[in-house]
């Protein structure tokens, strides 16, 4: 296997996640020298898998992630180059939230929060490393997990992250239109169904029915969507898919 990635610096927005943290330990496999992994509350989590990537010889950042605005993102990025003394060469962005509700319980503001977490939040991040690596002419890629959601809705009760997906989907593009000329490779990738700490919560009966539309008849893991999205993070299949949207659902929706 080609190591694309020997030798980089990647940033995993959001690794207290169960694919955020998967793709840690895939950065890891494929060679990178340096992570920085950050976290909005989960710091624990996240100090933990750290120290299992330092255990494995990689220099790994821990850092806070806001994206309220841009100076604290722009702050971040500084901090996480001074921390590994390496430009960031490639980003994915897994942060997310989906509080589901009653279409008739939900209110502007949880609409507000969910697309300030999902939407605002990832175009301000993307941003402000796209800018980075303009300013310091250093070619890269920007990978925003998305989800089939903002195609396919489960149903209404999570209609502001269904939503808020939609809406990546179109910042994805316009992203990468604003930074293909520096040589910035954006990309999303939309899962499906996943097997993580969030859907477990979910119905047997619930799940059993989501199963049944899927050729695959089971969720996907973890590793199998962070697979994709380092991929996505380098040559390796990163080269030419610019502003694309690829989804990884197991047939979900065909039949």
């Amino acid at each position: 296997m080609e190591q694309y990635l020997n030798g980089k610096h990647v940033l995993i927005l959001g690794a207290s996640s169960d694919i955020g943290a998967a793709a840690a330990h895939e950065y890891v496999r494929r060679g990178v020298s340096a992570l920085t992994v950050t976290y909005g509350s989960k710091r624990a989590e996240v100090e933990a898998l750290a120290e299992e990537l330092r255990a494995k010889g990689v220099k790994v950042h821990v850092a806070h992630h806001d994206r309220s605005d841009f100076a604290p993102v722009c702050a971040m990025l500084e901090e996480a180059v001074q921390a590994t003394g390496q430009e960031i060469y490639a980003a994915a962005d897994f942060i997310a939230m989906s509080p589901d509700l009653a279409f008739q319980e939900q209110t502007p503001d949880l609409w507000r929060k969910v697309m300030d977490v999902n939407l605002v939040g990832a175009f301000v991040s993307a941003r402000e490393i796209g800018n980075r690596m303009r300013e310091t002419k250093t070619p890269g890629y920007i990978v925003i997990v998305t989800s089939i959601n903002g195609r396919i809705t489960f149903g209404p009760y999570s209609a502001p992250y269904n939503a808020s997906k939609a809406g990546q989907e179109s910042l994805v593009r316009d992203l990468a239109i604003e930074y293909s000329p520096y040589g910035i490779n954006v990309n999303g990738v939309a899962p499906a169904w996943v097997n993580t700490k969030m859907n477990q919560t979910v119905p047997p009966e619930d799940m059993a029915r989501e199963m049944a539309k899927s050729l695959i008849p089971r969720q996907a893991e973890p590793a199998e969507v962070a697979r994709l999205v380092v991929a996505l993070s380098s040559e390796e299949l990163g080269s030419y898919h610019h502003g694309e949207i690829i989804d990884i659902k197991g047939g979900y929706g065909i039949k």
